[in-house]
């Protein structure tokens, strides 16, 4: 049996670039208009974890305190600049794959749909400052500027991108949040060099060699 396709979202294109992440991965994106309701961001607007979102993707604990303050900051204080192009996959327009998960950017997604759901005036300056770039939002209810990711990425390829894309952002992460990302690092043949004891130890060199490698 195969598997059933993602649904891609519908959007409005605008051009080609690549966006980088903090540890020098590039990887292709398209700038694109869409409905704000079309992403699927990992907390669900009224808050909660989303059952609809891979939770691989998702190193931070969008459930604790300093995530839903950073969201609420983010919809009262929104800066349409700080949201647009930009090569910084840890800011600018979120980054989401072509079905919409948001891979880059859950808290600026989440703000922004707070925003216009709670029709603050920074939702409407946003709007502005997308169609004043010239982007086309013309009759569209919620529009936002993303970058959508292409090409294919294996699972691993995946997650080692939202990880370092979602490392450095605004939010640091709690000492919980960082153990979970470092243990999804962690391969079978990662785990199959650790020897026991100590990891300092001379025979753990080369596990700790590729531990370092594998989430700096």
């Amino acid at each position: 049996r195969q598997p059933v396709a993602a649904k891609k979202i519908e959007r409005r294109d605008i051009g080609e670039d690549v966006a980088v992440t903090p540890a020098g991965r590039e990887l292709p994106i398209t700038y694109a208009i869409v409905e704000a309701d079309s992403l699927v961001a990992s907390q669900r607007d009224e808050g909660g974890s989303n059952p609809d979102y891979p939770a691989e993707l998702q190193p931070r604990d969008r459930d604790r305190a300093a995530s839903l303050a950073q969201i609420n900051s983010i919809a009262q204080k929104l800066n349409p600049r700080l949201l647009d192009k930009t090569p910084r996959a840890s800011g600018g327009a979120p980054i989401v794959s072509d079905d919409g998960v948001v891979e880059s950017g859950n808290g600026r997604v989440l703000g922004i749909r707070r925003a216009y759901s709670e029709n603050l005036p920074p939702a409407a300056a946003y709007r502005e400052h997308l169609a004043a770039q010239g982007y086309p939002v013309e009759g569209m209810n919620r529009p936002v500027l993303v970058r959508v990711r292409k090409g294919a990425l294996s699972p691993e390829e995946r997650q080692a991108f939202t990880r370092e894309a979602n490392e450095r952002g605004s939010l640091g992460m709690s000492g919980t949040e960082r153990a979970m990302t470092d243990a999804k690092a962690m391969n079978d043949d990662l785990l199959a060099r650790y020897r026991g004891g100590d990891v300092d130890e001379a025979g753990n060199r080369d596990f700790v060699r590729g531990f370092m490698k594998a989430v700096v």
